[in-house]
């Protein structure tokens, strides 16, 4: 494979073939079928100096690529905004995955519905910590609420 040498936005040079390289064996090596890009991103500007791309340079590379899939995060207007899941160390953003290791919709299903049920343990321990804190109990109580919602939507999905 011949290595291309381009100009990315920023003044960087570097090879589009060293990212995918990174990419694809990070990808295939990964536990988790699916992978936060931002945890791709850290990956690869770790191998790389200077990383070539930007975040969002990744992420249009990534979704141009014919053997990896991206699915998008949570809508900011979803039931549980992203940065809810943030604040309990979940993160939410577009994942990515080469597509031999793609999940299948119910396996889709169960990875999101394990990470609102960390969320919702998450906010347990914090309406502990919060005890005697009326407007902040109250706070919880209501994201609580929406998890547990979306969690029942959930199981009709899966």
């Amino acid at each position: 494979m011949e290595d291309n040498i381009v100009q990315f936005p920023g003044g960087h040079t570097g090879s589009l073939e060293a990212v995918e390289q990174r990419c694809l064996t990070y990808l295939k090596q990964s536990a988790q079928p699916m992978v936060p890009v931002e945890k791709l991103y850290r990956h690869c500007a770790r191998e790389l100096d200077p990383m070539p791309l930007d975040r969002e340079g990744l992420l249009a590379f990534l979704r141009g690529h014919g053997g990896i899939s991206v699915v998008d995060g949570l809508d900011p207007g979803a039931a549980v905004p992203p940065d809810w899941f943030a604040e309990a160390g979940i993160d939410m953003g577009p994942r990515a995955a080469v597509n031999e290791r793609l999940p299948s919709r119910v396996e889709m299903v169960r990875m999101l519905a394990a990470q609102v049920n960390d969320l919702r343990t998450a906010l347990d321990r914090a309406a502990e910590q919060a005890a005697g804190n009326d407007a902040r109990l109250k706070t919880i109580a209501a994201v609580r609420a929406r998890a547990d919602a979306l969690l029942d939507k959930l199981k009709y999905m899966g």
